[in-house]
């Protein structure tokens, strides 16, 4: 795709956004406050996830766009209208954005260059294109069978707690949080001078990355495969040069893909012997939350 192609189609899209939600009575100020901060966050963990190479891009919990909103305008500047349908959006913008799709993308498109980079990018973005709308089906028809079928949806649950929010909005109107803004202020200055700090040092050993996703259960999770991980490219670099890395690589990549191989392996397994099964097997937890 163009640059041309690639800008007329973030404007469509953009344009797109804009009018569903003034058609769904949203004010235009706060739409565009809404996804300025959506797009912030998603092209920051996008970056994250690029340069660092997490297993887990997670932020912190509730640090989404109607939070950050709220942080700043209180629920009475934001409008109980503005509430209301920002909570249906909750499905995207979320808790964690453990499933946001710009990081895998990326890696996808990485990925379809190939190591020698002379991979196609235009089929890699079709194959995406595909699997979007196959995903996009198959959720809908997912979340209406588990719902209606067996009485359980956890997309729902999680709506559910966010109309209570509004609720309680509607109850106990909240003004600005200044200490909270203050929180901000002071986590976009330390984050600032981690980089600074990276860019004309070598030694400094911190990230403002690890800053951002040491805040909840991504960095919990993975962060002793990250220190061994760590361990061996420091070694392999250090006595075996950038050839022996560049040699080396593709075999981290076939560990990499065979064990995912093996947790899909069991993920599959458990959807298997617990189907109508009066009692619950448990199988191995391949990526726990």
């Amino acid at each position: 795709m163009s640059y041309r192609a690639a800008f007329v189609a973030i404007f469509g899209g953009a344009a797109f956004l804009f009018y569903f939600c003034l058609r769904a009575g949203m004010s235009w100020g706060i739409v565009l406050g809404y996804f300025a901060f959506y797009f912030l966050l998603s092209v920051g963990i996008a970056r994250l996830r690029a340069e660092l190479g997490p297993p887990a891009h997670e932020m912190a919990g509730e640090m989404n766009s109607t939070a950050l909103l709220t942080l700043f305008l209180g629920t009475q500047g934001i409008g109980l209208q503005n509430l209301t349908i920002m909570s249906l959006f909750y499905w995207f913008s979320g808790r964690g954005y453990r499933t946001h799709p710009m990081p895998g993308m990326l890696e996808g498109m990485r990925l379809g260059r190939g190591i020698d980079n002379k991979g196609s990018l235009r089929g890699t973005g079709y194959a995406m294109l595909f699997a979007v709308f196959v995903g996009t089906v198959a959720s809908f028809w997912a979340a209406l069978h588990l719902q209606y079928g067996a009485g359980v949806n956890r997309m729902t649950d999680h709506n559910w707690g966010q109309f209570g929010s509004v609720a309680g909005a509607a109850a106990l109107p909240r003004p600005p949080d200044y200490n909270g803004q203050l929180g901000v202020l002071a986590g976009a200055l330390a984050a600032l001078g981690m980089l600074y700090m990276r860019s004309q040092f070598v030694w400094w050993p911190f990230h403002p990355a690890g800053y951002a996703i040491a805040l909840t259960f991504g960095g919990e999770y993975y962060w002793s495969c990250i220190l061994i991980a760590w361990g061996f490219k420091s070694l392999i670099l250090r006595y075996g040069g950038i050839k022996m890395y560049r040699q080396i690589a593709p075999f981290m990549f076939g560990v990499i893909l065979g064990e995912y191989s093996i947790g899909a392996f069991w993920s599959l397994l458990s959807v298997f012997v617990n189907s109508g099964a009066v009692i619950n097997i448990k199988t191995y937890d391949f990526a726990p939350g």
